[in-house]
């Protein structure tokens, strides 16, 4: 049986150590489950290295709402309303909701659950926890809700900055709407831009 050198066992935990670092850096606003998939790494190694970490003042942790997720993040990201943005950001149906709401600031609840295919009540759900946040509001005009993303400029920021394939893909199709606007290939009903 192969047995690693005490030199060797510490260079491969400092790798782990730095490999799961280099990840939060790349992914802030990731978990616990996502680090151990996307690195490959055991998860109580991963836990491990994520405790040293934080205790070497190198990431942080915080739990939003009543989430059992802990996410974690660089201490370069600061505010705290980011960290909430980048932890939905991290999930799937709630990253399509936002962006589809950059698209179409002021769609309803059903415009949404038809976009997703999903049933009204789970987008209510996904709804209340981006209101509850802070990350959207919702404005009511009779029985009609519309909701908003609160700080656009932060959220795409955000998007830019770690998410560059979707902010990629978010650029193309607003310059081709420009394109389509200025060209008079199509009609702006929305003048509140």
């Amino acid at each position: 049986m192969y047995q690693l050198s005490s030199a060797a066992f510490t260079k491969n935990i400092s790798e782990n150590r730095r490999h799961i670092y280099e990840h939060v850096l790349m992914n802030p606003g990731t978990y616990l489950r996502k680090i151990c998939k996307e690195t490959w790494l055991a998860m109580g190694d991963t836990q491990h290295h994520l405790f040293s970490l934080e205790k070497e003042g190198l990431v942080k942790s915080r739990k939003i709402g009543q989430q059992k997720h802990r996410y974690y993040y660089p201490v370069s990201i600061t505010d705290e309303q980011n960290e909430l943005i980048l932890a939905f950001l991290r999930q799937n149906t709630s990253r399509d909701i936002l962006i589809y709401l950059i698209d179409h600031a002021g769609s309803t609840q059903n415009e949404i659950a038809n976009f997703k295919n999903f049933k009204a009540p789970t987008i209510k759900w996904h709804m209340n926890r981006l209101m509850e946040a802070g990350i959207i509001s919702r404005v009511k005009e009779g029985k009609t809700v519309q909701y908003f993303i609160k700080d656009p400029e932060s959220l795409t920021d955000l998007l830019r900055n770690y998410f560059p394939t979707i902010w990629s893909s978010l650029s193309d199709k607003f310059a081709k709407l420009f394109i389509q606007i200025y060209t008079g290939k199509r009609k702006v009903h929305n003048p509140s831009w």
